[in-house]
């Protein structure tokens, strides 16, 4: 019976973690002639680990995992030995990049986004790779978005803690998500969940159709994805015709189509409607860009650019747009 139990257990957790469509288990290595600051996440707004001065030291071997929104996602070892994964500016850093492999693709970085939160107390950390060294103590019930795994081990995630935002990893098993949030019964004591005698494997356990969960206390149903819509008001006479999409993410924005261009500042507009105007096909990336008007903190408008993966419907929402 307590073997029974054990592999129900298991099964459950497996079936319970999120759908990891982004790892963190390939990259290259190179080095930088420069030494950019490194944030925990693509943005200077981001939490800066090494109280407050975490640096890439020149010039050390670098791991470059990817791109996102102009900024590249690096991991380097630390004069004190340990390891660190972080972002440093792309515009500032590209140029400076040196010993990279010849068939060099910079692949961007395109995170689930899965809201979860932590099943138990645990240590945030930005070393994934050596020491697993605390930026952060979490506890249950923290509410985070799983980004990606890495090594089958470590849940990529992000979260904000008083008014700043950072990224780290915490172990995989500790991640829960919205289904697991609804008391249940132990499995063992639902009926029906038939294990054969003797020994067992996973693909050998037969799921009823009936569900586990009594009536009596179902399963919420997840939230709907906000999708993109088609402008229909009224639009102002100094906005030219445009898409209105819905953003997944905050967004972190250049003066153009490009991580080599300026930053123009990071809007936090997640699940918000934002005018997209126009596209432009990055070829050093491969990656689309979008021009969007945003609003500042002091209420002017500006037009900037942005990855279009900060948006739902993608696929979509290119399909409006003029290419620039």
């Amino acid at each position: 019976m307590k073997r029974k139990r054990s592999l129900i257990l298991l099964a459950l957790i497996l079936f319970s973690l999120p759908a990891a469509g982004e790892t963190l288990d390939e990259y290259f290595t190179c080095r930088f002639s420069r030494s950019p600051a490194v944030y925990t996440g693509p943005a200077d707004t981001y939490f800066r680990a090494g109280s407050g001065k975490a640096q890439y030291g020149s010039p050390g071997k670098a791991r470059v995992y990817g791109e996102e929104n102009g900024w590249l996602l690096i991991g380097y070892q630390t004069s004190s030995g340990q390891y660190r994964l972080g972002y440093i500016d792309a515009a500032l850093s590209l140029d400076k990049m040196y010993e990279a492999p010849e068939d060099i693709f910079l692949r961007p970085l395109a995170f689930d986004y899965a809201p979860v939160w932590l099943n138990r107390d645990c240590e945030l950390t930005d070393d994934p790779v050596i020491s697993g060294a605390p930026i952060d103590s979490l506890k249950t019930g923290q509410e985070c978005v799983f980004l990606a795994s890495m090594n089958m081990k470590w849940a990529y995630i992000e979260l904000q803690t008083g008014s700043e935002w950072k990224r780290g990893f915490v172990p995989l098993n500790a991640i829960g998500g919205w289904e697991a949030e609804q008391p249940q019964e132990p499995a063992w004591e639902q009926d029906p969940l038939w294990l054969p005698d003797g020994p067992v494997s996973l693909e050998e356990i037969i799921i009823p159709e009936e569900p586990m969960i009594p009536e009596e206390t179902p399963l919420p149903l997840p939230t709907p994805q906000p999708t993109a819509i088609l402008w229909s008001g009224t639009v102002p006479s100094d906005v030219f015709s445009g898409v209105w999409a819905i953003a997944n993410q905050r967004l972190t924005t250049r003066s153009g189509p490009s991580a080599l261009y300026p930053s123009s500042g990071t809007y936090y507009l997640q699940a918000k409607p934002v005018l997209v105007l126009a596209k432009h096909y990055d070829q050093d990336t491969a990656s689309w860009w979008v021009k969007c008007r945003v609003e500042a903190d002091d209420g002017t408008t500006l037009t900037a650019w942005t990855s279009v993966r900060r948006f739902y419907n993608q696929d979509w929402l290119l399909g409006q747009l003029p290419e620039e």
